[in-house]
């Protein structure tokens, strides 16, 4: 026996002294933090450690990515597994609709063509002894739509990207912010628009993508006096004045790309930071940006490299900085320290026009509508007051001073004088400045309620 407790057994086959054996004994077998259970023939099945302990088999948990969410039509889709809880994983089903082929696959990592415009959804079921588990992700795969350039867009569809009348478009999808939107706040001609604002972003710079449909440029060609190019109108204002070394705090940038291998690579063809996207010149703009007429102006891009190309795609690409992270902080010039939001204000763009086109603007048979909120400011009994001269489904909408919907009506509205009672809005909101717009098909109207407790 040792019995010695120098600490060194190299060349004893009793590794520990009969102390030392009858004190780990004591705490095998004391009932402090539950040690006697540790050895107990229930506790070893229980972790899996018993000798006899056959390991069970965990049920799956099914996801999936791919290489693209976009593409043109016979665009090649890899599909990746990501499913997860279990190493072992037995069969895979697969379905991807009636338009791809293959329409369903047994594969891990299958590869899929898809032939159709439109969106399409995914549907992965996974399982091994342990169980299954299916994911469907809806409208997932977004084929776009073709046109013949040139091409116009001026967000009158309530359901854009999804456009009635033309090819759609592609918002590619965005789960953590907020991304492009269409509105009816403001608008450079009839009354749509898509705006974002970075505002309401995270810090990190996501990439906010708005595609065209593909286009057909085969006719398409610079002339003298008529480049080849693309136009559109935006209104932006500056939200802070804060600068570091002179340059805006606000990271705000809008590039546009170019791809002729339906976005296998891309061309930059140009860009747009905060202080160039401007339409504001020096007022700032803290609160809610909702720009006047005078506020929008054209900017151009020279898509020469398109011309004569049967399969041409435009990417507008938004990034921008806004709620900053706990740990973050910028000390600008004037000494101020920054801790919150350096995002900027709502940027709106209208009009797109790409390619050589007698470009007319959208004809407008549009009419104002005369509409007044009594009383306001707005109490329990204001209501909304107009007359139409024929029958018309209209849509009532209220915003407040950060662009987001408090207030939505829906109804179709007989000719002659109307009312709405809008007590629900005063009920539902705080005090404060709130926007009001009226709108069909074939009115528009908007002004401004003060809401007052």
């Amino acid at each position: 026996d040792n019995v010695q407790n120098i600490m060194d057994y190299s060349n004893c086959a009793h590794m520990f002294t009969e102390g030392q054996k009858s004190r780990v004994h004591a705490a095998l077998n004391s009932n402090a933090g539950g040690r006697k259970n540790l050895w107990q023939i229930e506790n070893l099945w229980a972790t899996g450690v018993h000798d006899e302990y056959e390991p069970q088999i965990c049920p799956p948990i099914a996801d999936f990515k791919s290489n693209t969410q976009s593409g043109c039509s016979n665009t090649t889709v890899f599909f990746e597994d990501m499913s997860y809880n279990t190493s072992e994983i037995d069969t895979y089903y697969w379905y991807f609709g009636e338009s791809a082929d293959p329409i369903e696959s047994s594969l891990k990592n299958p590869i899929v063509t898809y032939n159709q415009p439109g969106s399409h959804t995914v549907r992965l079921v996974v399982t091994n002894t342990g169980g299954t588990n299916e994911l469907v992700k809806e409208e997932y795969i977004t084929i776009l739509d073709g046109d013949v350039a040139p091409h116009i867009e001026q967000f009158e569809s309530k359901n854009f990207p999804f456009n009635n009348n033309s090819s759609n478009w592609y918002v590619k999808p965005i789960d953590s912010e907020a991304t492009w939107e269409r509105n009816q706040v403001a608008s450079y001609d009839g009354i749509g628009s898509l705006r974002l604002s970075s505002q309401f972003f995270n810090s990190s710079d996501i990439i906010h993508e708005l595609t065209t449909p593909e286009l057909d440029f085969t006719n398409q060609f610079s002339e003298q006096g008529n480049p080849l190019a693309l136009y559109f109108n935006l209104a932006y204002a500056m939200r802070v004045p804060y600068t570091i070394d002179g340059k805006s705090i606000i990271t705000d940038k809008l590039d546009v790309f170019l791809s002729k291998d339906c976005g296998e690579t891309w061309i930059q063809r140009a860009s747009f930071e905060s202080v160039e996207l401007n339409t504001k010149g020096d007022s700032i703009v803290f609160n809610n940006y909702v720009p006047e007429a005078s506020d929008w102006e054209e900017r151009y891009v020279n898509i020469q490299t398109a011309s004569n190309e049967p399969s041409v795609i435009i990417k507008f690409q938004f990034t921008g900085s806004g709620r900053l992270n706990e740990e973050e902080a910028f000390i600008v010039d004037n000494g101020t320290i920054i801790t919150d939001n350096i995002g900027g204000n709502w940027l709106y763009l209208d009009n797109i026009r790409i390619g050589n086109g007698e470009w007319e603007t959208l004809e407008n048979n549009i009419k104002e509508i005369d509409f007044d909120i009594f009383p306001n400011p707005a109490s329990k009994n204001s209501y909304l007051r107009f007359n139409i001269i024929n029958d018309q489904e209209l849509y009532i909408k209220i915003y407040n001073i950060l662009g987001e919907q408090v207030f939505y009506k829906e109804k179709l509205f007989y000719r002659g004088n109307n009312t709405v009672l809008l007590s629900s809005f005063v009920k539902d909101n705080k005090s404060g400045l709130y926007f009001i717009e009226v709108s069909s098909k074939n009115y528009y109207g908007k002004d401004i309620i003060i809401l007052s407790k």
